[in-house]
Formats: structure tokens, sequence, C-alpha cells
């Protein structure tokens, strides 16, 4: 988390060209929820900006419903980031 605690965990399921397929947050050192894979899918962990801890539920689905439309997911060796879609 970052220090102006705007940062969210969460678990994002993608495709192999990084299109994601669902997304659900995950507590900080709390249990990955479980999210079921179709074949060529994985599941990762992001660190979301931007995304408050405190906001109810209908929002953060909002959110995470608007990120998983306008962006894919890049996994790399150290940590798996957003990129806006072209």
């Amino acid at each position: 988390m970052t220090e102006s605690g705007t940062e969210m965990r969460v678990v994002v399921v993608y495709d192999p060209a990084g299109n994601i397929k669902s997304m659900a947050t995950a507590p900080e050192g709390g249990a990955v929820p479980g999210m079921a894979l179709a074949p060529g899918e994985e599941l990762g962990t992001i660190d979301v900006p931007d995304l408050p801890h405190d906001l109810d539920p209908e929002e953060t689905n909002k959110r995470l419903t608007a990120i998983a439309e306008r962006h894919t997911v890049e996994p790399n060796d150290t940590r798996m980031r957003l990129r806006a879609k072209e």
C-alpha cells in the first residue's frame, strides 16, 4: 500500500493476451478469493491505484468494472501492472 493509502490489492483473472476476465478485492494479508479459471486463463494479484479501502461495495465494483473495460494486465518478472488499452 502507498503512503496515501489509496491502493487496494485486487485478484485478477486474465487470458494469455492480458484481457481481464474478472476482478475481486483482496484484503492485505488476507486470503485470496477463490475464482474459477477457464482453460488458458491465469490468476494474479495487482495493486490498483486510486481505489480506497473505504468505498462501499457497489462503488468498488463499478470502479473495477471500468478498470477491466479500459485496461489489460501486463505480467512481468517482478510485478503485474495495468496497461491502458489502445
